[in-house]
């Protein structure tokens, strides 16, 4: 239910690339580097091989991302997401005109973000970016406990 979040930071945008992030994941600064010098303009950090029942999930098709979900089998998926997204421009243009349709046009305002990233899959090229160091998701004081002895 981060979409209407991510909605809200529109502005901020204004006519560049972005990387969008949830703030509950903590990874390696080698994470944003590697995205950041991935040559495609749209990508997805992605743990290859990695299956996660409650993270999102992502399935390749002929070198390009078609879905992002947290309902793939494990058979489909390619690997988990880590919630770290580079959008070009355009990309984000296409992202915040699907998030308006399903918060303001919908009124669906408790969706994620990987709901109206889905929804653009199939015009909006993404691709993999292979995970480069570690990441960990923090739900609960004891991910909190992990992550502080794991990046310490």
């Amino acid at each position: 239910n981060n979409m209407y979040s991510a909605y809200l930071g529109k502005a901020a945008m204004g006519d560049s690339d972005f990387l969008m992030m949830n703030a509950d994941v903590f990874y390696d600064a080698s994470v944003i580097k590697s995205l950041l010098l991935h040559k495609a303009p749209n990508a997805i950090v992605t743990d290859l091989g990695i299956y996660i029942e409650e993270s999102m999930k992502v399935v390749e098709k002929n070198g390009r991302l078609v879905e992002i979900s947290k309902q793939i089998s494990p058979e489909e998926t390619l690997g988990a997401s880590i919630d770290v997204y580079k959008f070009s421009y355009e990309a984000g243009a296409r992202f915040f005109e699907k998030c308006k349709e399903f918060i303001e046009d919908k009124r669906e305002l408790q969706m994620w973000s990987e709901v109206a990233l889905n929804a653009i899959l199939s015009e909006v090229e993404f691709v993999a970016c292979p995970l480069e160091g570690r990441w960990l998701e923090i739900d609960n004081h004891e991910d909190l406990a992990v992550a502080e002895k794991l990046f310490a």
